[in-house]
């Protein structure tokens, strides 16, 4: 198979979470295990940290591989979803999977009929055999979906990394933010430290719980006064900090991590893999910013940082989102003095723009409704002109569409 017909079989006729939702998660770690099996379990050949969380999840996993590559470290990065192509998902220091490694992978694997994997378990199971076959010092590797039952939970890693808890996929996870930890908990390992982020009582509680049974510990994230989160960066500081606390134990797992390159590597996130997914402003469209954020808890933090540079009369918004999210609860977060701009992306999981325009007639929102993300994008930058901001956001997809694409080449 060419590679554009490899894509096409992964896309069309395999499960696929981030285009179909619901109907393409195939829960529990027994087809990845088969999988894992017959290509020799790769994922033991490596040492890994693994990432699991509700917001920040990717945010952290990038910024643990730049300073790994920035201590000179050959690091693997998985990661979901893709931006603009399916290799953005499997990466040693920065540069994507081959596209004939890709192709001869899903050739092996297809022909074993008994395996029927998800498109999650294809992709996870690739990155395993790739990272192996090229003896990466380390693999930082980003779960899909929760994490007690996500494909990627059958590493043995160094450490586990949990980040913020909040409302999101309760189809899948649990309607409470306890029940939701459980099962981002679920990736704790015997005897592997665990770093979490600022978290209530109650969701600490539940990783500490976890953590005794497993014969660990529970390494909170929070200042060390000879690191200070840069301010300029697009990162949370709370995201920041987990990576310094990540940091911290594996120095005492002797991998040598200076201050200089733990702040070095985070600066340089973006610039090392380009993670354009977290307030990014291309220089080519200088009053644009694009971020990925999805759920309510996320929303809040992007509009406090739009708020810092200009009060809400100056924004454009271009919009869209997936149909599976409380659209109510997210539409009700935005500010009635912005300017929004209604699109879909191009997935079968979009919300349609007429029944997402319904959301915003019930808030009394000030809209315009387009056919396609880039003819939302284009006319908010011609009524912006000099002296307005426009925000990409509300679905990974959108901003997906949204990104220019030459920005990519550099890591392909």
């Amino acid at each position: 198979m060419t590679y554009e017909e490899t894509l096409a079989f992964l896309f069309e006729r395999l499960p696929m979470f981030q285009r179909q939702g619901a109907a393409a998660i195939k829960p529990g770690l027994e087809r990845i295990e088969k999988i894992c099996s017959f290509l020799g379990n790769p994922h033991k050949n490596f040492k890994t940290i693994h990432v699991a969380g509700t917001n920040g999840k990717g945010s952290v996993s990038n910024m643990l591989a730049s300073v790994l590559m920035q201590a000179g470290y050959k690091v693997g990065l998985y990661t979901s979803p893709h931006f603009k192509d399916f290799r953005e998902r499997i990466k040693i220091n920065g540069k994507c999977i081959p596209k004939n490694v890709v192709c001869d992978f899903v050739s092996r694997v297809s022909d074993q009929s008994d395996l029927s994997p998800s498109f999650f378990e294809y992709s996870t199971a690739m990155a395993f055999e790739y990272f192996s076959a090229e003896k990466v010092d380390v693999a930082v590797i980003e779960t899909g979906l929760g994490g007690r039952l996500d494909s990627t939970n059958v590493i043995d890693p160094l450490l586990s990394v949990v980040t913020s808890i909040s409302l999101d996929h309760t189809e899948f996870l649990g309607s409470t933010i306890t029940e939701i930890a459980r099962e981002k908990a679920g990736i704790i390992k015997e005897a592997r430290p665990v770093i979490v982020g600022d978290a209530p009582a109650e969701v600490l509680a539940v990783f500490e719980k976890f953590a005794a049974i497993n014969s660990t510990k529970v390494f909170q994230a929070g200042s060390h006064p000879e690191f200070v989160p840069s301010i300029s960066s697009p990162f949370k500081e709370d995201n920041q900090n987990i990576v310094y606390e990540a940091c911290l134990q594996l120095r005492i797992l002797d991998y040598d991590l200076s201050l200089k390159e733990i702040i070095t590597g985070i600066e340089s996130t973006v610039e090392n893999l380009g993670f354009y997914g977290r307030w990014y402003q291309n220089e080519q469209l200088p009053r644009v910013f694009f971020d990925v954020a999805h759920n309510p808890a996320g929303i809040d933090y992007v509009l406090g940082k739009a708020k810092t540079l200009s009060s809400f009369n100056d924004w454009n918004i271009v919009f869209g989102a997936v149909r599976d999210k409380d659209l109510n609860s997210i539409v009700s977060k935005l500010p009635k003095e912005a300017r929004y701009y209604l699109c879909a992306a191009d997935v079968p999981r979009a919300c349609p723009v007429d029944d997402l325009s319904e959301y915003f007639k019930k808030e009394k929102l000030s809209f315009e409704t387009f056919s396609s993300v880039k003819e939302a994008l284009t006319a908010s930058k011609e009524n912006a002109g000099n002296t307005r901001y426009t925000l990409v956001f509300g679905s990974f997809f959108v901003v997906a569409e949204a990104l220019p694409e030459e920005i990519f080449e550099k890591f392909s």
